[in-house]
């Protein structure tokens, strides 16, 4: 699993507050979202949720990453939101007859015989 849709898997539980709520939320199986936490919490080295039969809540590296991981998300989205608008402006500035998409770039060396 990507390590971004871990960071959305684990923001998903915690606003859930449960692995069957995030499970629903992100339209994926109980098992792979609790692959995801576990994951998460290996690759960062501490627990980040404290389970009980009835609720999750996050532990204080939980909270720490919470923040974080929300405002790195949403840092993501506008990166993709700029670039998909870019390639669309660019689209359209060279939608031309004999336009070619996307548009050269770079160094070209053109040889001339003297």
């Amino acid at each position: 699993m990507d390590r971004l849709e871990e960071l959305a898997t684990f923001v998903a539980i915690v606003e859930g507050g449960s692995l069957i709520a995030a499970s629903r939320r992100l339209q994926k199986s109980p098992p792979a979202v609790t692959r995801a936490l576990s994951g998460l919490e290996d690759r960062m080295g501490l627990r980040l949720v404290e389970r009980t039969t009835r609720r999750l809540s996050p532990t204080e590296g939980g909270i720490a990453l919470i923040e974080r991981a929300r405002s790195l998300l949403a840092d993501y989205e506008q990166l993709l939101a700029g670039a998909t608008q870019a390639r669309l402006q660019g689209r359209a500035a060279y939608h031309g007859a004999g336009a070619v998409w996307p548009p050269p770039c770079g160094t070209d060396r053109i040889g001339i015989p003297q």
